[in-house]
């Protein structure tokens, strides 16, 4: 789909924000798109998965609107952003109820202390018992039912500008980094470069994340009644990738938030997945439907069904008389669909619900459109450099696998003392006493750790008898010389 001359005309009316997600990774669209944001004087901010490339910031946990969220809206936006939303079927619901209540115990305890992945997953892989208490432990039975939250969380953790904080990184790259809360209340430009060819791991989690965190967002604007409100246009590039039961709550809703969506893929069959089944509700809350390729045979026999039908007279000449019949066909036939959509100029347009100039009586019809660059315009795009961190205020160059430089954050217990003594006995007192997040956890890690290490390295007396004797007979002229 064509989505850049879209996104070019969009542009062009300053008081909208446009939000693209692309899990293709596309070079011309992003360098389109920032060339028309300079033109028009819009922020054009970006993140990117690919490697040595700068980029923005964007921890989810950070959004503006995110501490107005409870402890359940919360766990739903994270189960549904990392795909752990498998429906109410048998067996499905088992493990989605595993990995909500797990979750539901780690957010209802910690709070706003859980301020990135790696928080959530130190949380998750620490010493429960001694963070939380017995109330909020996992049992053995259920962390193996929920290893795929764990998996999620563990394969995000690793992404530096999903985790950057204020602690750990400079003021800069914090107060610039992607906030889809400022995308409702000032117009500006994001772009989301998801390169699934280079590094497939976590590019469709994010996609998600941005898509839910934009939502999140139009519904808090709606609850504030703000005056300084403007139209979202959110454009998905191989929306195929983000399929998911949820995500039909997305395009039912989005339209009533002040949320436009233009979503591309290659076929209306990618749309039923294993897990999902979306094809109903998009053809029900699109009302702008474009096909440049009918190939596959189930994409023809619902362009074949949904063009309409016509009355086909036949007429039988005789030797003596002749005789005519009427039946129905559908309007279009196949070896039209083959032929119009093979050219490369050619596509189908079906619109419904028509107003203004786009009054079509709800049937779809042939068109033609052209290029709207030119072969070395495009071709300038594609090759053009990708921007420097010292040209955008608060982009820098991500580290790969950074959890290594960043500091534990694990919760702390720490010893009561006298001013705390009065307080009641709760959790969420001993989270508050702890200060920092993590010290006493990690220091009773290391202790652990160091211990079995002491006794790996000090052998017992048998095996040190064992290795002597071993020696006596291995190497006995050493031994009589010496």
């Amino acid at each position: 789909m064509d989505i850049a001359a879209r996104d070019r005309c969009v542009a062009s009316r300053v008081q909208s924000s446009i939000v693209i997600i692309d899990l293709k990774g596309e070079p011309y669209l992003f360098q389109a798109l920032r060339e028309k944001a300079r033109r028009t004087a819009l922020p054009f901010r970006w993140y990117t998965n690919v490697a040595g490339k700068a980029t923005f910031a964007f921890n989810p946990f950070l959004q503006s609107h995110f501490p107005y969220l409870n402890s359940s809206q919360r766990t739903e936006y994270l189960l549904t952003s990392l795909g752990l939303q498998h429906g109410l079927a048998y067996g499905r619901s088992h493990f989605t109820r595993y990995n909500r209540r797990i979750l539901q115990r780690c957010i209802s305890a910690l709070g706003d202390q859980i301020r990135s992945f790696a928080d959530l997953y130190a949380y998750l892989e620490g010493d429960r018992e001694l963070l939380l208490g017995d109330k909020f432990s996992i049992k053995r039975d259920e962390r193996t039912a929920a290893a795929e939250l764990l998996g999620a969380v563990e394969c995000l953790r690793l992404i530096q500008p999903l985790n950057l904080t204020a602690e750990t990184a400079q003021l800069d790259v914090i107060n610039n980094q992607i906030n889809m809360m400022d995308v409702m209340t000032e117009p500006q430009v994001l772009y989301f470069y998801l390169s699934s060819a280079e590094e497939q791991s976590g590019v469709t989690e994010v996609g998600r994340l941005a898509v839910f965190a934009l939502l999140e967002a139009a519904i808090r604007r709606e609850r504030e009644s703000s005056s300084n409100q403007h139209q979202v246009y959110l454009f998905v590039d191989e929306f195929q990738q983000l399929v998911s039961e949820n995500l039909t709550m997305m395009l039912e809703q989005a339209r009533s938030k002040g949320i436009s969506m233009l979503l591309s893929h290659q076929s209306i069959s990618q749309l039923k997945t294993p897990v999902a089944d979306i094809r109903g509700t998009v053809r029900e809350t699109t009302r702008y439907k474009q096909y440049f390729s009918a190939v596959d045979i189930g994409q023809q026999d619902e362009l074949l069904s949904s063009s309409g039908v016509s009355i086909r007279r036949l007429t039988t000449y005789g030797h003596q008389h002749n005789s005519e019949q009427e039946r129905l066909e559908t309007r279009f036939t196949r070896n039209q669909l083959i032929r119009m959509t093979d050219r490369d100029e050619s596509s189908i347009v079906h619109v419904t619900r028509g107003e203004g100039y786009a009054q079509y009586q709800g049937f779809p019809f042939f068109v033609r459109t052209l290029f709207h660059h030119t072969p070395g315009e495009y071709g300038r795009l594609k090759q053009a450099r990708w921007p420097r961190p010292d040209e955008y205020l608060g982009s820098f160059v991500a580290k790969h696998d950074m959890i290594d430089d960043q500091p534990t954050t694990e919760p702390a217990v720490r010893e009561t003392t006298d001013d705390n003594r009065n307080k009641p006995h709760t959790v969420a007192n001993e989270i508050e006493q702890s200060g920092t997040v993590f010290d006493a956890v990690l220091t009773a890690q290391q202790q652990r750790l160091q211990k079995q290490q002491s006794h790996a390295k000090r052998p017992s007396t048998a095996h040190a008898r064992r290795s002597h004797d071993q020696l006596e007979i291995d190497y006995p002229e050493k031994e009589n010389e010496q």
